[in-house]
């Protein structure tokens, strides 16, 4: 590579880390917008897609402190009362809220210090009562559905100046910003995500050793907060920038969930970028030395029954 290609590529790498920093700070519409940009190299160059792929889960995040108030607020008593355990730091962050790592105890046994540390299963809805439960909560920006209202009614006008173009009417912008507008307002109210989460896994329980969906917490959903089931999982973006023996596997998973969604349930995902689907590979039993084997051949694991996460949210974080 030539000295003036090097310095036009170090241009073209500003440039869109220029974007990043300016979309994430414009606001929810504009985040959104660069996570869908980024799953799209079909249109836009490899370079940008792999720049804007950080707001898939790394928005900017909000204060701890209003965490906190909000989640309070949301359900009347403390975080102390209502988690064994909740991580100060998000765990990931998107265009609509960002959530945070925690523990509850079910009913049916009392909290004990040593509760906070152990480790447990995000399975815990079907576990006898008392047991801790490892769960996400999501939790809303501040004031993110003004912030919604804002930048729309800034898009609605320049796609109306933007339908004045012979060339670009075709592209019908009004009608898109107007469906777009539609659809993000509604993931304000995470009461939703918690109904179509639940339906969503009740569509896949027939297949849940394949597929899961985090499930809603009875009694812990709110318009601005979400607490569900954790499951645990690497971001598919993870194998689609290196070929691994299980990549078809996954690839056929995703395929079929989407078929299924889409013929069998009449109930479609409609936000599956990268940063809401995860992967979670489940060594067979009987398949450990082939698994070592793998695993010093190129890190590869021996699967059985893959998980594929797919969240309401973007994200799961939106």
């Amino acid at each position: 590579m030539g000295a003036w290609e090097s310095a036009g590529l170090c241009l073209r790498l500003r440039a869109w880390r220029l974007l990043l920093f300016s979309s994430a700070a414009a606001g929810a519409a504009f985040i959104k917008w660069g996570q869908w940009s980024s799953s799209r190299p079909d249109i836009f160059p490899e370079d940008f897609c792999d720049t804007m792929a950080a707001l898939h889960d790394k928005a900017p995040v909000h204060s701890f402190r209003h965490t906190r108030k909000t989640v309070e607020a949301a359900f009347g008593k403390t975080l102390e009362e209502l988690f064994d355990r909740f991580d100060p730091k998000p765990l990931a962050s998107g265009s609509i809220a960002q959530v945070h790592r925690a523990t509850l105890r079910r009913p049916g046994a009392p909290r004990s210090p040593s509760s906070a540390g152990a480790a447990h299963s995000a399975a815990g809805l079907a576990a006898d009562q008392g047991e801790v439960v490892e769960v996400v909560v999501k939790v809303s920006h501040p004031n993110v559905q003004r912030h919604i209202f804002l930048d729309f009614r800034l898009l609605a006008g320049l796609s109306a100046a933007a339908a004045r173009v012979p060339a670009l009417r075709g592209l019908s912008l009004r009608e898109s910003v107007a469906q777009f507008s539609h659809t993000m307002t509604a993931q304000t109210d995470l009461r939703v995500e918690g109904v179509h989460a639940l339906r969503f896994s009740n569509n896949f329980s027939g297949v849940a050793s394949s597929v899961q969906i985090p499930r809603p917490i009875p009694g812990m959903v709110s318009q601005q907060v979400l607490v569900e089931t954790y499951e645990p999982g690497q971001g598919v973006a993870k194998y689609m920038k290196r070929r691994t023996p299980i990549n078809a596997h996954i690839v056929g998973l995703g395929v079929d969930a989407f078929l299924k969604m889409l013929l069998a349930d009449n109930f479609v995902h409609t936000d599956l970028h990268p940063g809401n689907i995860l992967f979670r590979a489940v060594p067979h039993k009987h398949a450990a030395k082939r698994q070592q084997q793998q695993q010093q051949q190129g890190g590869a694991l021996n699967v059985q029954a893959p998980a594929v996460q797919q969240q309401g949210r973007a994200s799961s974080y939106s």
